[in-house]
Formats: C-alpha cells, sequence, structure tokens
C-alpha cells in the first residue's frame, strides 16, 4: 500500500484522544501513525496481520530500548482494548510455538482495511487528472475560506477527565483518612477511568459519585472482613453506576 486515508478529525477518536491525554501523548500519537506506516509497507489485499521483530518495531518507533518499546505497545493494547479492538491488538509471540529464534510481535489491525482509499486501484496520473478537474472547476476562486466549525475544540475546563476524577477521590480521603490516596494514574486506570466517563459525562454526576462512597458505611470498613473501598473499587463491575444511581 502506498498511501492510506487520515481523516482530519481522528484525534477526535476515543483512542487517539486517550493517547494524547498522556503525559507523553504526542510522542504516542506519532509512534502509533508511524506503526501504520510501517505496516502498510507489507500490506496486501486483505492483510490485517502483521508478524513483526521486536528490532523492526524498535527501528519503527524510534525507540532505542525494550522496555520502553514494551511499555509503548502496552499502552496501545490497554487504550484499543477499552474502546476499540478494531484498531490494533498486539501480543508477543512465543518463540516455542512459532519457530522464530528472536523475540516477535503479532499485530492485528483490521481497520487498515477502512483506510484504504476508494482510490487506492487507481493509477498516480489518474489521481492526478481527478485533482486537476477539479481545481479547474474552483479556477476563479483564489481565497479559500476556512470555515468556523473546523476548528478543534479547546480544552474544556468543565470537561471530566481521569485526573480530575482522581483529584476528586484524593480529596475524598483527606476528608476521610480511612481511604488510600491515589499516588499514579496509571494507563490502565487512565484507560476504566475514560470508559466510565463515555457512560458518565457530567461534573456533576462524578461529584455525587465520590459523595456517596462515604454515604455507605460499608464501605468505610464497618464490615465482617474490614474491608474499605479504594479508587479502583470505583470501576470494578461498573460501580460507579451503583454509586449515582443509589443501588
Amino acid at each position: 500500500m502506498k498511501w492510506f486515508k487520515h481523516y482530519e478529525n481522528a484525534q477526535t477518536n476515543n483512542f487517539l484522544q486517550a493517547l494524547l491525554s498522556e503525559k507523553n501523548g504526542l510522542e504516542l500519537y506519532a509512534q502509533y501513525f508511524l506503526l501504520l506506516e510501517f505496516l502498510c509497507r507489507d500490506f496486501k489485499k486483505d492483510t490485517k496481520t502483521f508478524i513483526v521483530s521486536n528490532d523492526q518495531l524498535k527501528t519503527a518507533l524510534r525507540v532505542r530500548q525494550d522496555k520502553k518499546l514494551e511499555k509503548v505497545l502496552e499502552v496501545f493494547n490497554n487504550f484499543s482494548e477499552t474502546f476499540d479492538r478494531n484498531l490494533l491488538e498486539i501480543s508477543e509471540v512465543s518463540g516455542k510455538t512459532s519457530g522464530l529464534s528472536k523475540k516477535f510481535w503479532e499485530i492485528k489491525t483490521p481497520i487498515i482495511l477502512e483506510l484504504i482509499g476508494k482510490d487506492f486501484k487507481r493509477t498516480r496520473a489518474d489521481r492526478g487528472n481527478a485533482t486537476a478537474k477539479k481545481e479547474n472547476k474552483n479556477k476563479n476562486k483564489n481565497t479559500i475560506v476556512v470555515s468556523e466549525k473546523t476548528t478543534v475544540k479547546s480544552t474544556d475546563p468543565d470537561r471530566v477527565t481521569p485526573e480530575r476524577i482522581m483529584n476528586g477521590w484524593n480529596k475524598l480521603a483527606d476528608s476521610n483518612p480511612i481511604f488510600s490516596k491515589v499516588k499514579v494514574l496509571s494507563p490502565t486506570r487512565k484507560a476504566k477511568c475514560l470508559k466510565a466517563i463515555k457512560a458518565i459525562p457530567e461534573v456533576s454526576d462524578w461529584a455525587k459519585i465520590i459523595n456517596q462512597v462515604s454515604a455507605n458505611e460499608f464501605n468505610l470498613g464497618k464490615n465482617n472482613n474490614g474491608w474499605v473501598a479504594n479508587f479502583d473499587w470505583l470501576f470494578r463491575n461498573e460501580n460507579y453506576l451503583k454509586l449515582l444511581e443509589e443501588k
């Protein structure tokens, strides 16, 4: 494949938004498309599964260390599993079962089949002629006016984010020391937060959810086992929904 479609609003995809929300978000965003570019070089017909060596991936994603590569692939996998498995699925290929002596990765990318342009099979010359005709049709238009609707949305200060939920929980822990504070918002935690935010996008609802945690004495350790609710429990079995609905 010589090229694939890159939509101008690609960054609004939940998976890519999650990547951008990371501390090194721009780097992850670029590495995702570097990965697609690399895989598309070997694309043939309906190919959507690739076996790639560890060294090849490090070169393609501009990563020097194995641990850094594994971290990047882990983030890709976590967010893809949360939002859309059609985008990406990565797993390590065992040398024992594959007969491979080095470390390899199996990468499934069904999205590639959707990114093939409608004129994928047309020659470069054909596409050029089509572009020329379009330009001639608009030859009297010397100025391109960009619609206001195409502007990128700025960050909404009232938007629910994983960091905002974490801060809300930590404030709860400040007033109720029995609860443990969240010190690290890992990719797995962030993915769970983003999934919950899709279901409950309102700030006021999350304020209620967090307040409801301490409203039930069971969550405060007043039970047979002395169990106390924690941040991860909030997202287990959609407990945040139960708290919102006061079940």
